[in-house]
């Protein structure tokens, strides 16, 4: 229960820090540790991340222990370490699984990554080959990418050596603007046939084709995946802003017994889709349907580009109520938000309060008119979050997260 509350608060998180006043961060550390008694903790995960001058990971390290009552302290179960190997340009991720109580063989894995270019954002940087390899240090999954001259990916093949091989390549092509105009995926795989005889077959999988308007705008898509037809379609402004956008997908199924005796029809059409709506450059509706049934729908509230409110709806019935709160130099002073069980009744409330620089500060979740949870935060002048704790009932403190930074 508690992980979930912890994840849920960590991205409510909102800082304004000038970007010119951030120094150029070397060094990150992570530890978490959940309380025993008012005076006792134990780690529940560390991690550790150092850049280079170009912001750039090169060293990342993690640490998660088993909460487990019955495993003693400090009891590993998972550990990760992550290096750059700048001479390589080759990014190396070692994982071990302990597994709970040391009754199980460590199980280890290792992912490998060259880089034609290895940059701060991944969105960057241009992967060639990635390996992942087993417990043994064979070779399990390979991905090999393939760019033109202007460095656009126009080949992507993942070979899959366990069982038997298999080949999953996505191809590209473009335009002499520059912009995507195809996307095609085909398998091909080794069996082996009733005589015993090691055959390969080979299956076109994917066949998408992109058009653009006369401003180089992407308008719309359509093709198949399998036996699925696809559609995407984009919508724009006179001032090139997006204002819609949507993607369907619609397959022919055959129709269940009670269907089938309703309708008449053998097939049916099972069709999902995502539609969103833009203001301003603001989404402001998100709806996404699942075999012609309505699952999330999302619409939000705006005051120029100031999110107001937002309401989601689960399954046709309300899920969750936000509102914000501004200064009038338009930072975010509050948020309240309820939160309703899948009968749609009321679950629970939280309350947060946000500093002068909109950093949120104090998040009280509410239920039954009595405080649950309480999260409390600290940060640096930079605006880095130096602190997390967390409360539960009768101010008992349950967790804490610590950060430590180091500034080149």
């Amino acid at each position: 229960m508690y992980k979930v509350l912890i994840v849920l608060f960590l991205f409510s998180f909102v800082g304004v820090v000038d970007a010119q006043d951030v120094p150029l961060l070397k060094n990150k550390k992570e530890m978490v540790y959940r309380f025993r008694n008012k005076t006792d903790s134990i780690p529940k995960s560390i991690k550790e991340w150092q850049y280079d001058k170009e912001g750039r990971l090169i060293y990342k390290q993690y640490y998660m222990y088993s909460m487990r009552s019955n495993d003693p302290p400090n009891t590993l179960h998972r550990e990760e370490k992550t290096i750059f190997v700048k001479d390589d340009n080759l990014l190396e991720q070692s994982i071990v699984n302990y597994g709970y109580g040391g009754k199980t063989e460590p199980k280890s894995e290792m992912l490998r990554t060259w880089y034609l270019k290895y940059a701060a954002k991944d969105e960057d940087s241009k992967p060639r080959l990635w390996q992942k390899l087993d417990n043994f240090m064979e070779i399990i999954k390979e991905d090999t990418l393939t760019y033109d001259e202007e460095g656009k990916l126009v080949e992507r093949c993942l070979y899959n050596y366990k069982g038997s091989t298999s080949l999953f390549c996505d191809k590209y092509f473009y335009n002499k603007k520059g912009k995507r105009v195809r996307w095609k995926t085909y398998n091909r795989w080794t069996t082996i046939n009733i005589n015993s005889k090691v055959k390969q077959r080979n299956s076109k999988r994917r066949d998408y084709r992109y058009s653009y308007n006369s401003k180089g705008q992407h308008i719309k898509s359509k093709g198949k995946y399998y036996k699925t037809k696809y559609k995407q379609e984009k919508k724009y402004d006179k001032n090139g802003s997006l204002t819609f956008f949507q993607t369907t997908e619609t397959r022919r199924s055959k129709s269940p017994q009670k269907m089938r005796e309703t309708t008449g029809k053998k097939y049916y059409q099972r069709i999902n889709q995502i539609t969103e709506k833009f203001e301003n450059g603001n989404r402001v509706y998100y709806q996404e349907i699942k075999n012609s049934n309505e699952v999330n729908r999302t619409e939000k509230v705006y005051e120029g580009d100031l999110e107001k409110s937002y309401t989601m709806w689960y399954k046709g019935k309300t899920w969750e109520e936000v509102t914000y709160s501004y200064n009038d130099q338009g930072i975010r002073t509050g948020k309240e938000l309820q939160r309703y069980t899948q009968k749609g009744k009321p679950h629970y409330q939280e309350k947060s309060v946000y500093d002068t620089k909109g950093q949120i500060m104090k998040t009280i979740r509410i239920a039954n008119n009595k405080e649950i949870s309480r999260l409390e935060y600290e940060y640096n002048t930079v605006g880095d979050l130096l602190s997390k704790t967390m409360f539960v009932q009768n101010n008992v403190k349950f967790e804490k997260t610590m950060y430590i930074y180091t500034y080149d």
